[in-house]
């Protein structure tokens, strides 16, 4: 642990995950889901503190070339990924080096319209928590919104101890010099053992085993820096919400629509305690007692305007739609949900698949057997559980397009090399899209064919991996000669041809063929 580091975990990078919930464009929706004016689609600015990898920083700055993007980070191997991505895409974004504190001494920001803080807060002291404060009271201009996410009480009240004893294990009886996964890998199995004699504490919290099993299955840079950081701060809404109101900010809704949908978690009952209850900070702390929130990503406003019951139409009738994942797919994974019926479920998928993308107000009038609200509830639900997709508008996605491109041929060059992206940048979502190594290795391969073989990619596809000095792996096991490995890629790509391709084309990952 370096001094630098304030007691924040620098020996491994965080993870390079995407975060939707920290897209301009998941914001405005969300924001006018629960009622709120948004701040403007197009020249905006927008700032992103403690960007991790750069991932989502990177995405959103691509996708959205008319806007001003600034991204900072205090942890130099973070913020060299995420210059070398803004490099490679020529995005509008400056990426700095620097702390909280550090950022509060610059005389070179402007006003941001959007500024992005996504975990880092539970993982700092209560001195960078005030910086943070303070940049917003200085940096955010009216009207202009801060996302937040956090862990908070009371969900991690029965998982904090154990939280404790791994910091404890690893900072007091491990080793520093053997690198700090080694040393969570052994605090883990330390409080395996104590959860084994199921005594005391573990006899109490019996679903604490579970959950031991699940964390050891967890990426151990996202792992280490969860748990052994040297602060940790657990709160509750109320005490966010508290510091926040001194920057003048309102909490709005939360980012995560379909949390914002409280009856299909809460049952009746206590839906009509939380009706009862007018002030929004006591609503939104009493709802988190109702479903034992552990994690919250949360908006607050500066100035926030209420829409009319007709501008929230219009806004929210506007807002386009696309799959997120090939329709056999979804599909595939039919079954009961909480809220709305299956029918409506797949009448959304068949209209989508058959447009393309759809506006809201397009669905709701293909789905007239079912009430509007039912309808933008069903796609509020699709969007959290990964199947649908928010669209930027049409008219901003030729310029898009092109930082997206190359920062997806970034990637494409490095499948093989070790250091992989699980992502792809689309100009039509405005953000990252999941796609794995050997897709993204087939459209690097297939270029722009119109019609291509599953035979043509599969050669090709060798033919790489091979200059590579790669192996193929299919299900678990690695091919030992060209011949097997020629049969698993060309069974690979077929399935790419008839299923990935096509919507990796309309999501704006894939080149249109010549």
């Amino acid at each position: 642990m370096t001094d630098w580091a304030s007691g924040y975990v620098t020996e491994v990078p965080y993870t390079p995950g995407y975060y939707r919930e920290l897209s301009p464009l998941a914001i405005r929706f969300a924001l006018n889901c629960a009622g709120f004016k948004a701040p403007p689609a197009r020249g905006f600015n927008y700032c992103e503190l403690g960007f991790g990898q750069g991932l989502s920083l990177n995405a959103h700055a691509a996708a959205h070339p008319d806007s001003h993007f600034v991204g900072a980070d205090f942890n130099p191997a973070h913020v060299r990924m995420a210059q070398e991505m803004a490099t490679a895409s020529g995005a509008s974004l400056r990426v700095l080096e620097a702390s909280f504190a550090e950022m509060l001494q610059r005389t070179d920001l402007p006003q941001f319209d959007y500024i992005a803080i996504h975990g880092v807060w539970s993982w700092i002291s209560s001195a960078n928590q005030d910086f943070l404060v303070e940049f917003f009271r200085r940096y955010l201009r009216p009207g202009g919104v801060v996302y937040i996410s956090y862990n908070c009480l009371p969900g991690w009240s029965q998982a904090a101890p154990m939280r404790q004893l791994f910091a404890e294990y690893a900072h007091r009886q491990s080793a520093p010099g053997k690198g700090v996964t080694t040393r969570f890998d052994e605090s883990l199995a330390f409080v395996q053992k104590i959860a084994d004699l199921n005594l005391g504490y573990f006899a109490a919290a019996s679903s604490l085993k579970d959950r031991l099993t699940g964390i050891a299955r967890q990426n151990r840079n996202y792992l280490v820096h969860e748990y052994l950081n040297e602060d940790w701060q657990l709160m509750y809404f109320s005490e966010v919400a508290a510091k926040l109101a001194s920057a003048k900010l309102d909490f709005a809704a939360s980012a995560a629509v379909q949390e914002q949908l409280d009856a299909l978690r809460i049952p009746p009952a206590g839906m009509a305690l939380l009706d009862e209850i007018n002030d929004p900070v006591m609503r939104q702390t009493t709802r988190d007692y109702l479903v034992n929130q552990q994690f919250r990503r949360d908006l607050f406003v500066r100035g926030g305007e209420r829409m009319t019951v007709v501008e929230q139409k219009r806004a929210l009738d506007n807002y386009h739609f696309a799959l997120l994942r090939p329709a056999t797919q979804l599909r595939e994974e039919a079954r009961p949900r909480n809220g709305f019926p299956e029918p409506l479920r797949e009448a959304v998928i068949a209209r989508i698949e058959e447009d393309g993308e759809c506006s809201l107000a397009d669905l709701t009038k293909a789905c007239s057997a079912y009430s509007p609200n039912l309808v933008r509830q069903a796609l509020m639900i699709m969007l959290g559980t990964n199947e649908l997709t928010l669209c930027l508008p049409a008219a901003q996605r030729g310029a898009a397009g092109v930082a997206c491109r190359a920062l997806n041929a970034r990637c494409y060059a490095q499948i093989g090399e070790g250091r992989e992206s699980a992502y792809l940048v689309s100009p039509v979502t405005g953000g990252a899209v999941a796609v794995g190594a050997l897709q993204q290795l087939m459209l690097d391969v297939s270029g722009r064919r119109s019609a291509p073989t599953p035979g043509e990619l599969a050669a090709l596809a060798l033919a790489k991996l091979s200059g590579l000095g790669q192996r193929v792996v299919s299900m678990g096991k690695t091919c030992v000669d060209d011949a097997e490995s020629l049969a698993a890629l060309e069974r690979i790509a077929g399935e790419f041809i008839s299923r990935d391709l096509p919507l990796l084309r309309l999501l704006g990952c894939a080149d249109q063929p010549d």
